[in-house]
This record gives C-alpha cells, structure tokens and sequence, in this order.
C-alpha cells in the first residue's frame, strides 16, 4: 500500500474511533432520499411531494428528507428565515397531514434546517438579545442578508431547543439535515478575549447542542451539510450521525467521495487520485483484518 493510501487509511480509523457511538445508523445504513438535487431544488409543494412518496417508497428508501423551502411562502425565502414554521401557502393541506402521509408508505420523514441563521427580513431578528448574535465593534454580523446565531447564548439554545422539539414531537420529524450556507470568518468579540476564541466556543457549543439532541432523542437521525460539505471535519464527523459530501448531482464524478463510504473498510486509488475531468478514475475499498492484513473488497472505475 502506498504512502499515501496509508496515510488515508490512517485518517479513515482515526475518524470513526472518535465519533460518537452507539446510534443505530451507524450500522444500520438506511437509504434515505433527499428531494432537492435532481428534483425539487428547494421548491416543494403538497403535490410534488405526494406525487414523489409511492416511487421513493418502491426504491427500498427508508427516510423521505424534504429539503430547503418547506418553511417558505415563495421562491426569495433565503433573507427571510425565521421561526421554523410550515409554510401554508406552500403546504395547505397542513404539514401533519403531509407527514403521516410519508409514514403510511412506511418512510420517515426528514427535514432540511439551518440553525444557524436568521434571514434579515425575519421578524425573529428583534426577538433575541443583541448577544446572542456574531458581533464585531457593536455591529451584528451579516453575510448574505443573514445573521450568524451564537450558540454560547442560553437564549438562542433555548430557541432552537423549542423549535426542534416541536417539529420532533408535534410533527413526528424524525431527521434533520442541518445546513449552513454562510461563509462567517472574523469570528465574534463578544464575551471573548478574541474573535477567533469566540467562533471557536461557539462551534464547540453548536456540537454540544447537537451531541444534546441526540442524548434527548436517541433514534433521531442528524446529518451535517453545510453547504456541500464545507465544514466536513473530524469534530463535526464525531457528533453527526452522516455525513453530506457534495452537492454534485452527476454520480460518476461522485465516485472517488464514494469509496470512502464503507463503516469498517479503508479506501485506496489504484491510479491515484483523480482529477476533475479524468476520463478513467479508479477507487476501491480495502478490508483490515485488525492484525495488519488487509485484503481488496472492491473498486469502482
């Protein structure tokens, strides 16, 4: 083996003996199907989504995941997140409704949410303490017409406590794609003897709040997106359930993230690693026997 698949390999172990144990999922494996890349791109509707149910169920899916705009009267939702409400403009045969629909092809259902943000348009905005947001020289934070939450602050674990609880329990949401599409750099110096100290508790608190609703709801399926896997990291990967890799919709070019996938294999590239427009790529997965050995599983060309 390689130098390099080596010390991938390596990086692979070391992944899944710090993550966090115990959750079914991990084991388990269940197929789950997100309606936004090759579908509804963040525009669902009560018939778009019943007209997707019977299929998803018919392909041996386990969880049906509606994703961005559930929450949205209209397509300019992005500014305007806010409580985490159903929209009834979008949704009018009530969200319940909808749901129990899902669990009577026998799926669970999921949402998509980004904890993280309120939108500037959202009423919300006025409704928690101005520390509970990113701060630089007394100005609140914005990125891309939205606020960074800091989730040091009781009244924002508080809040996001309240909604996820309510979505669990009232709706029977059994799966949270938790998304963060903001690129929030400089930190905060609020509270902190520097920024970078403040957005670093901050993404401690955010994973103890994550690690927390796992504690609370043990079944309860969590997956880190970040928009495409920007913050794929060992401290996220140690507390989420799974993984988002990309946002690429053709699966060929999928296929090098992929063959990292296997929970007790390690990946190797027999050509090396691949580049964006390769023509040939190759991938497998190497089994390790826990005494040194190792033996070739597969591999995806």
């Amino acid at each position: 083996m390689g130098d390099t698949d080596a010390a991938f390999g390596a990086l692979t172990q070391y992944r899944r003996r710090i993550r966090r144990l115990g959750h079914s999922d991990h084991s388990h494996l269940p197929i789950v199907f997100n309606d936004y890349m090759n579908c509804l791109m963040g525009d669902p509707t009560d018939a778009k989504i019943l007209a997707l149910i019977e299929p998803v169920a018919r392909s041996g899916a386990e969880y049906f995941v509606i994703d961005a705009g559930w929450y949205a009267d209209d397509n300019d939702g992005w500014d305007d997140v806010r409580a985490w409400e159903p929209s009834q403009k979008r949704l009018p045969m009530g969200f319940k409704n909808l749901l129990d629909k899902i669990r009577e092809a026998g799926l669970k259902p999921g949402l998509w949410i980004e904890a993280e943000v309120i939108g500037v348009r959202s009423p919300v905005t006025d409704e928690l303490p101005p520390e509970a947001y990113f701060q630089r020289d007394d100005e609140r934070i914005l990125e891309k017409n939205r606020y960074q939450l800091d989730f040091r602050h009781p009244a924002v674990i508080a809040r996001m406590d309240g909604i996820i609880n309510r979505l669990v329990t009232e709706y029977g949401v059994a799966y949270f794609k938790f998304d963060y599409n903001i690129e929030v750099t400089q930190g905060t110096d609020i509270a902190c003897h520097s920024p970078g100290a403040g957005q670093l508790d901050h993404n401690r608190a955010y994973l103890r709040w994550v690690s927390n609703l796992l504690d609370r709801y043990p079944s309860l399926v969590n997956e880190n997106c970040n928009s495409g896997a920007q913050r794929l990291d060992d401290a996220m990967n140690a507390v989420f359930t799974l993984q988002s890799t990309s946002d690429q919709q053709d699966p060929v070019r999928s296929t090098r993230r992929s063959a990292g996938i296997s929970p007790t294999a390690v990946p190797f590239w027999p050509l090396g690693f691949s580049k964006w427009h390769d023509d040939w790529l190759a991938a497998g997965l190497r089994v390790v026997d826990g005494k040194g050995g190792s033996a070739v599983r597969g591999g995806k060309c």
